[in-house]
């Protein structure tokens, strides 16, 4: 089962991965991207969380007429997507590499699968508190 998640942004406002980089080291859970251009990468993104290499699908494109509801669509037209695995070491590389890349954008995050919209202002905070769920999963 492969779990999708998004930030919805204007592509003008995409971060470049140095920027993403840079403030990952200083994240309260360091890690570090590998070099890629994040306007036409496609495909497995390698990242070391803690100096534990893991990664996740990555993408970034415009959104399809319809392919989103209104109220997703409204905070941009591109959409930044991680796609993990069922590992939880993809999915915390995932949810770190999205915070911080939303921090940057001030985009809204999407779960399609849940119907789950967040608004830019509240990003920051849902995504810590993914991200704090699995770190406990990741350290029972």
């Amino acid at each position: 089962m492969s779990i999708i998640q998004l930030l919805i942004m204007d592509p003008a406002k995409r971060p470049e991965i140095g920027a993403i980089r840079e403030a990952a080291l200083a994240e309260d859970t360091p890690y570090l991207p590998h070099e890629a251009d994040l306007s036409s990468h496609t495909g497995f993104l390698p990242v070391t969380v803690e100096e534990h290499p893991t990664g996740f699908e990555y993408y970034f494109s415009s959104i399809g007429e319809g392919e989103l509801p209104a109220e997703a669509t409204q905070h941009g037209s591109h959409q930044m997507m991680a796609r993990t695995g069922g590992h939880m070491d993809e999915m915390l590389a995932s949810l770190l590499f999205l915070r911080t890349a939303a921090r940057l954008s001030g985009a809204a995050y999407a779960y399609p699968d849940e119907g789950i919209i967040v608004a830019p202002q509240e990003v920051d905070s849902f995504l810590s508190s993914q991200i704090d769920q699995v770190k406990k999963f990741l350290n029972a």
